[in-house]
């Protein structure tokens, strides 16, 4: 799958999964690739540690779109 096909299906996922992400994770940033939440956390250099530490792992590289968890919005506001 082509880079613009990953953020496609990763913008739908959050549309898609918006109200069970906002119950879960409201006022915390998350981490979506390849249709998946692949960590979460209450600031960005916790996404980013984290992000560190699985693109270490050998044949990782995560490049997921990050958001911030605004309770009360609506829909996601996407990158």
């Amino acid at each position: 799958m082509s880079s613009s096909e990953n953020r496609k299906a990763e913008k739908q996922w959050l549309i898609d999964n918006w109200n069970t992400v906002v119950d879960m994770y409201a006022n915390q940033y998350i981490a979506i690739f390849e249709d998946q939440m692949v960590c979460h956390g209450t600031t960005e250099q916790r996404i980013q540690e984290q992000l560190d530490h699985f693109n270490s792992l050998d044949d990782v590289n995560l490049d997921p779109i990050i958001i911030f968890v605004t309770p009360n919005a609506a829909m996601p506001q996407i990158p």
